[in-house]
């Protein structure tokens, strides 16, 4: 467990809460360093008045957290690069010559293939910045790779904001990214230049195409394939989306994408492999020496991404912390890796990959060891599979809160999914690379290809049948934020139980109960008590909910059946919570909330004369009307147009609103409308 008196622990704590304020509120970059100066000032003579010694005083360790929460603070002002002279963003026009070079290509979609690019230059001026291209899937004559450098004249926009609650923010997952506009183009707008221009990830872009047009000849299905391109090259834009739901819904995604689960099955078959070197002189140093440069060149090969590097480096650390102590050491490095990631990207807190990993990686070292006492089978079989059984129960434990807080589902096979996927996880990664290195010298025996390529048929099969049980997959589970937090309260005082059984421990333990028994009272008591009226911005049709408490009214202008399907009133069931009693409804002319009249008008412009001064006029279905003499005898107090009307009629609106001074709300433009109550 971790020891609470390790200093990078409180480090790392008080580091995360300055990211926290950094992101949420905005802070001017000088006045932060003077203010650090003076608390540096401040704990020097704090250490000299404490006898020049490092038994911290109160004082000492107060100023030293201060430091280091306005250190989070400096790191996400160092890393907004729009902060930067040398930004792109300083230097856009309508239309802007743009020199590119592509750094990541991403999953194509039904009307795009997508890239990730890095402005060179843009209108004769040298810039730095990153960009998402999207290049129309109808005009493609070719593909692009990475290092390719890129020539066109465009326009580049901002990214979107989702625009109804609740739905996956990719402009903030962008952003996170460094990442802040788009360009959209057609192929015949892009030139492809004649310049060689080279970095580590092109080099490792070059290395994998090579080993997949090597694979290629030896007849792997496309889904195999991907699978080999997944858990072997860290590339996951070719799997089908059948194949992904599949592994999905068997709770099995997290093997798809190179994570920590990864790079410890690669260390444990390496340590295994390399264990004679330990009778040599120096032979642990020695080995660790040959680990570390082995997952270095694995994550060089897997292109550094994101997650790869972060797993990397927290393995790196964990083995040298295994390799000179005991498992506490191994909690340590987990703490200290975690301390220098954030400093080297500070955006990786926010990361969902970035939190379940190190969450399963720290109750696989804190909670299975105490599940393992539980059973001591005598037959060495068994014990292999009851060690198996508690590393997956562990780590499905510690991350179970966060995975419903972000994706509402729990696969109920997970454990029986777990037992087959992992032993198979190692028999593909160990038997991938010697693959991978027969490949790229072309010795490969084709009776070993097809082998291969029958596991992984095989291991594909069996997510597809734990996929098909859908009875055993939980979905739409609601769960809030402060409820995960307290979930995880009560989970880390089980822990420290656990470890030491002290009559304080059971006091937290119990405090920790009553906490998640407080916060399912309050959100209960708001939940009865509040009410919501939504708008969504739906095309060509109108969709609006009336929450009273538990209650929830959906009126739309379509059948039931077609709103089953309807992304954004699962995803607002989901998220808001379960309710008691819903209807479906058909849109009348007239509605009223929490006293509040609201005036509908459709395409057919009828609305009754006698209507007077509606809180709300919402104008749908592109209705022909004078705005203008309807302003005069409705005399509303805002106008809201929704997505089912045409374009053109919208912009006329918000004129003719704006000369009469009234409030006009587009949910087009502005997302969906919502009024609390």
């Amino acid at each position: 467990m971790l020891k609470l008196d390790y200093i990078p622990i409180w480090l790392t704590f008080f580091l995360c809460l300055g990211i926290l304020l950094g992101y949420r509120f905005p802070f001017k970059y000088e006045y932060l360093l003077m203010v650090i100066l003076l608390l540096i000032v401040l704990l020097f003579l704090s250490f000299f008045k404490a006898n020049k010694t490092l038994h911290t005083t109160l004082r000492f360790s107060m100023i030293s957290f201060v430091i280091f929460i306005f250190i989070g603070i400096i790191t996400i002002i160092i890393h907004d690069e729009t902060s930067n002279e040398k930004h792109y963003s300083k230097f856009l026009e309508k239309e802007n010559l743009t020199i590119l070079q592509i750094d990541k290509i991403l999953k194509t979609n039904s009307f795009y293939i997508n890239y990730w690019a890095n402005i060179i230059q843009i209108n004769n001026q040298d810039v730095r910045g990153k960009v998402l291209i999207k290049v129309v899937k109808d005009s493609i004559t070719r593909e692009f790779d990475v290092d390719d450098i890129i020539f066109t004249k465009c326009d580049i926009t901002p990214l979107k904001s989702p625009l109804d609650p609740y739905e996956f923010n990719y402009k903030k997952y962008l952003q996170r990214q460094h990442i802040y506009h788009q360009i959209k183009l057609n192929d015949n707008e892009i030139l492809l230049l004649d310049i060689e221009k080279h970095t580590l990830k092109g080099f490792a872009s070059k290395l994998r195409n090579t080993i997949n047009k090597n694979l290629q000849k030896f007849n792997f299905s496309n889904d195999q394939l991907s699978i080999i391109n997944a858990l072997l090259l860290g590339q996951r834009q070719d799997i089908s989306t059948e194949l992904y739901n599949n592994y999905k819904n068997a709770g099995a995604v997290h093997i798809l994408a190179i994570s920590g689960l990864h790079i410890g099955i690669i260390l444990l078959i390496l340590n295994f492999l390399l264990k004679p070197i330990e009778l040599f002189k120096n032979g642990k140093l020695i080995k660790l020496l040959i680990l570390v440069i082995i997952l270095w060149l694995f994550a060089l090969i897997a292109g550094y991404s994101a997650s790869v590097v972060r797993a990397v480096t927290m393995f790196t650390a964990i083995t040298i912390g295994f390799t000179f102590n005991k498992r506490s050491k191994g909690n340590n490095a987990l703490v200290i890796s975690m301390f220098f990631l954030l400093l080297f990207n500070p955006f990786y807190l926010f990361d969902v990959g970035f939190q379940l990993s190190y969450l399963a990686v720290f109750f696989i070292i804190n909670l299975q060891p105490e599940l393992v006492k539980l059973l001591k089978p005598k037959y060495k079989i068994i014990r292999y599979f009851w060690l198996l059984f508690t590393v997956t129960i562990a780590a499905q434990i510690g991350v179970l809160p966060l995975s419903l807080y972000y994706f509402h589902q729990f696969p109920g096979l997970f454990f029986i999914s777990s037992m087959v996927i992992i032993p198979f996880l190692g028999l593909i990664l160990g038997l991938g690379f010697l693959i991978i290195i027969l490949v790229l010298f072309q010795t490969l025996p084709i009776i070993f290809a097809k082998f291969y390529a029958f596991i992984i048929e095989i291991l594909n099969n069996f997510v597809a049948y734990i996929s098909d049980q859908e009875s055993f997959l939980f979905q739409n589970i609601p769960i809030s934020i402060f409820l995960t937090i307290t979930i995880y309260i009560f989970l880390f005082s089980v822990l420290l139980f656990l470890k030491v059984k002290t009559q304080k421990n059971i006091v937290v333990l119990f405090l920790s109960i009553i906490i998640i028994q407080v916060v399912l009272i309050y959100e209960k008591q708001d939940m009865q008590t509040s009410g919501e009226f939504i708008i969504f911005n739906k095309k060509r049709s109108t969709i609006i909910t009336d929450r009273r408490g538990v209650e929830l009214t959906i009126f739309m202008n379509k059948s039931r059946e077609k709103l089953k399907g309807n992304n954004a009133i699962i995803n607002y069931k989901i998220n808001v919570g379960k309710f008691k009693k819903e209807e479906t409804k058909t849109l009348n002319n007239i509605h009223s909330f929490n006293n509040k009249k609201v005036l509908i008008i459709d395409s057919t412009a009828i609305y009754p004369n006698n209507f007077k001064n509606p809180e709300f006029l919402l104008l749908r279905q592109s209705p022909k009307i004078n705005l203008e003499r309807m302003i005069q005898e409705i005399q509303p107090r805002k106008i809201i147009v929704d997505a089912s009307n045409y374009k053109s009629y919208i912009q006329r609106w918000e004129k003719t609103c704006k000369n009469h001074q009234i409030n006009f709300y587009s949910t087009s433009k502005d997302g969906a409308f919502i009024y609390a109550y």
